[in-house]
């Protein structure tokens, strides 16, 4: 008494997986696997945007620091020049 028809050897169909069940599953499946690729990828992206994004703030943080280190030089020349002036 098979019922299922085709390959199944068990006596009751409803044993037996039906082809479009597996064959859905492993779409799914590797629909799952693009999409959990697709955020790792999309986590690093971010990772790295974030780190650059960092970077690029310190190397700022840098250059205002080295402008006003600069600026006082410049102050303290001008005042000598000053001073100079007035003797």
């Amino acid at each position: 008494m098979n019922l299922g028809g085709g390959a199944c050897s068990e006596l009751r169909w409803h044993h037996c997986t039906p082809a479009w069940v597996t064959e859905r599953d492993s779409v799914k499946k590797e629909r799952q696997t693009d999409r959990q690729r697709d955020r790792q990828t999309e986590r690093k992206r971010k990772k790295r945007k974030k780190e650059r994004k960092k970077e690029r703030k310190k190397e700022r943080k840098k250059e205002r620091k080295k402008e006003r280190k600069e600026n006082k030089r410049k102050e303290k020349e001008n005042k000598r020049k000053k001073k100079r002036k007035e003797n």
